[in-house]
């Protein structure tokens, strides 16, 4: 049966050594909850800047369809009117 014995380290009150691993043990576990709470709060972040980015490429390509619709169209009404014998002509 193998069991930890811990060793605290005289320049820090919250940490331990295990005697057989040499690993260190951390007990302060109100910086654990707040290191979470620090993580998780720059994880949300990410993922608003992540999805204003995808919301911007989708305006983007949105506009670019409104465009390309509005071109379209503009020719369509140039093309009608001079096949139909209504050539706009600008006054002066």
């Amino acid at each position: 049966m193998n069991i930890n014995k811990f060793v605290q380290i005289k320049e820090s009150p919250t940490l331990y050594r295990d005697v057989h691993s040499k690993g260190l043990v951390n007990t302060d576990n109100r910086s654990l909850e707040e290191y979470k709470a620090a993580r998780k709060k720059r994880q949300e972040s990410r993922n608003s800047i992540l999805q204003y980015e995808n919301d911007i490429n989708t305006l983007r390509d949105e506009v670019t369809d409104i465009k390309n619709y509005a071109e379209t169209n503009s020719r369509k009404i140039e093309y009608s009117g001079i096949t139909n014998g209504y050539n706009y002509i600008k006054s002066s």
